[in-house]
């Protein structure tokens, strides 16, 4: 098991009882109500309110896809209220003091600090020991989700998992050693899932869940966790196991790739809205789309998948231009996705691409399955070969996986094109995302917040 609260989360766990006591008085969800709602327990409604709680806590995720979708080169936030969207994602200039650093990172610690009290009132509830543990793989597996976010967005700066009031008593991890642990805790948590055998959690989880609402069925939600941060190690024997063991589905329609596991949102009172929505044809949205990603598509009169942008007139602003914007949510309370099928199809490519053995006529196949429910002509079959795989697994993950926060962390984790100019020396195919002005550059890592560094 990690140990307890960092200097950050002490500070988190203040705000996190807030949290929980707005829930317990008077949360609006309806998805979230009890199961009994004319008698529940004590040790219940406190649990119900504690997993409530950090449901709604792990869907702050606004300054997260923002972040990694500008810097990744899929979206411009053309806002002129502010000109740090730009200053600070595109031109690649982030201040560590500023809330579009720690706006990627301090919600996740949040949920992380309430998490850990959900933790330690499992462990006061006196439930029974199948329960208690499908409670306690519920509140590991979250947690485990929101520090792969953190490392996402810290990467080679590392992060921090330990307890202290004193931040230079806080040790940064290093990435490898961070990623480590994650996998290690979403393991930790599967086994916890495993040992609830058929009981119920002691709690009703949101619609976001639904189909995932068990210990059985949100085991194989872990499982697709598993998958993707087995992926980010390149441990791809790893990833094809948690793939087995997880919702994997082969189906090559739409509905199956959209499948899976998500943030929901209302507008019932003190719940929240989608950050990400907007209406795409508004005169003046904040939300337009990077020109490449358009221009770079090679099926723009079949492709379903641009869908998620809306055409329209050309803007210009402060040197930067689209002729989209996004179109991800219909409504202020459309869900958005934690992991979906269509991902794990993408992984299992992957895995038979870059692992030991590679398999490209299976790799072939899923991407394929992924093209279909696209409206996309397959790959003829027998042309995924060494030389081309990776450039089309690549490609299907730009599309499919669009505005999820995937792309930046790719274009980091693949191995850089041979020959590819490379003035800057960046990782991976960061090298290859473009740069519209003079001057811009591509963040690798965002700063550690200065609030969580020793005092010099």
């Amino acid at each position: 098991m990690l140990n307890h609260q960092n200097s950050h989360f002490i500070k988190s766990s203040i705000r996190a009882l807030g949290i929980l006591l707005i829930v317990l008085m008077q949360y609006g969800c309806p998805n979230r109500d009890f199961a009994d709602p004319n008698a529940p327990s004590p040790a219940t409604l406190t649990l119900q309110s504690f997993a409530t709680g950090l449901e709604s806590q792990i869907r702050v995720v606004g300054t997260y896809l923002i972040g990694t979708g500008s810097v990744g080169r899929e979206m411009i936030h053309f806002g002129q209220d502010d000109p740090r969207f730009r200053s600070e994602y595109i031109a690649g200039q982030p201040d560590p003091g500023g809330g579009f650093v720690g706006g990627g990172v301090n919600p996740r610690y949040r949920a992380i600090a309430q998490g850990r009290l959900f933790l330690e009132r499992i462990a006061g509830a006196n439930l029974p020991a199948e329960q208690a543990e499908a409670a306690r793989g519920f509140a590991n597996t979250l947690i485990a989700y929101q520090y792969l976010l953190i490392h996402n967005w810290q990467y080679d700066n590392g992060m921090k998992f330990e307890a202290s009031t004193d931040p230079a008593g806080a040790p940064i991890v290093p990435r490898a050693e961070a990623i480590r642990r994650i996998a290690a805790l979403l393991d930790e948590a599967d086994q916890q899932l495993s040992r609830a055998g058929n009981a119920a959690f002691p709690f009703r989880l949101s619609s976001g869940f639904a189909g995932f609402n068990t210990p059985t069925t949100f085991r194989q939600f872990n499982r697709a966790l598993r998958a993707r941060v087995a992926a980010y190690q390149g441990d791809y024997a790893t990833c094809l196991t948690a793939l087995s063991q997880s919702f994997i589905s082969n189906t090559p329609t739409e509905a199956n790739m959209q499948r899976g596991v998500y943030h929901v949102f209302s507008t019932a009172p003190n719940d929240a809205t989608n950050p990400m929505f907007q209406v795409a044809s508004a005169p003046l949205p904040n939300f337009w789309v990077h020109p490449s990603f358009f221009r770079d598509n090679t099926d723009t009169a079949t492709d379903r998948r641009l869908n998620k942008i809306f055409r329209r007139e050309t803007r210009s602003f402060e040197g930067l231009t689209s002729s989209a914007t996004l179109n991800i949510a219909a409504t202020n309370v459309s869900p958005l996705p934690i992991i979906r099928n269509e991902e794990l199809l993408l992984l299992r490519a992957e895995a038979r691409i870059l692992g030991t053995a590679p398999d490209f006529a299976a790799a072939e196949a899923d991407l394929n399955a992924v093209r279909q429910a696209a409206g996309v002509a397959p790959y003829p079959t027998g042309s995924t070969t060494a030389a081309n795989a990776l450039d089309r697994l690549i490609y299907e993950r730009r599309y499919s996986l669009f505005m999820e926060g995937h792309r930046w962390v790719d274009m980091r984790r693949f191995p850089t094109r041979s020959g590819s100019p490379n003035p800057n020396n960046l990782p991976g195919r960061l090298n290859e995302l473009p740069l519209d002005r003079a001057g811009d550059r591509i963040i690798v890592s965002f700063p550690i917040p200065i609030p969580e560094l020793p005092p010099t």
